[in-house]
């Protein structure tokens, strides 16, 4: 398929079940929105990192369709990195699973998805499981999505995203004061 959207999908991965959940689904809506999908690994020690090779044919056994993939390998803190890289390539969409790879000694400080859902500037996706968004995507029900909202601007760009969201499929939505 040709890519059309020149703003990427943006997933982040560290190559654990859950990343792969997050994946699948970034695929899918990339390829829905016929966007390029960009796959990075974030690591603080670049010597012990996947290369993109291995990135790839770990994450390719997941996909279906693969077009538009690109994988990067960028040394840093995977919140930091993710949230910069979706600033630099004006991404569409940052998605990243709700638990990774990381030390035990770091869970105090909180989930790379909770940082980077705190301070993203681009839309962001946390995935649980990837199930109701394939099933979505291919048509078999619609999404069901629950936003806060507070009046402000984050709740009228939540809801503008669901608006765009509404254009792929049908979504049921709720709403939380």
């Amino acid at each position: 398929m040709k890519n059309t959207n020149t703003q990427p999908v943006i997933c982040g991965t560290d190559l654990s079940g859950n990343s792969g959940r997050a994946t699948v689904v970034a695929a899918a809506l990339a390829h829905r929105w016929k966007a390029p999908l960009l796959l990075v690994h974030a690591s603080v020690i670049p010597a012990l990192a996947p290369t993109e090779d291995q990135i790839r044919a770990g994450v390719l056994l997941n996909l279906d369709d693969p077009a538009g993939l690109t994988v990067e390998v960028v040394e840093g803190e995977a919140d930091e990195v993710l949230i910069e890289l979706a600033e630099q390539r004006q991404a569409r969409l940052l998605v990243v699973s709700s638990l990774g790879k990381r030390a035990p000694g770091r869970w105090l400080l909180g989930s790379v998805a909770e940082r980077v859902a705190e301070t993203s500037p681009v839309p962001t996706l946390v995935v649980r499981d990837e199930a109701p968004f394939k099933a979505w995507v291919s048509g078999e029900r619609p999404l069901k999505v629950f936003v806060g909202v507070d009046f402000g601007a984050s709740s009228d760009a939540a809801l503008r995203w669901i608006a765009e969201l509404r254009q792929m499929g049908p979504v049921e939505v709720a709403a939380g004061y």
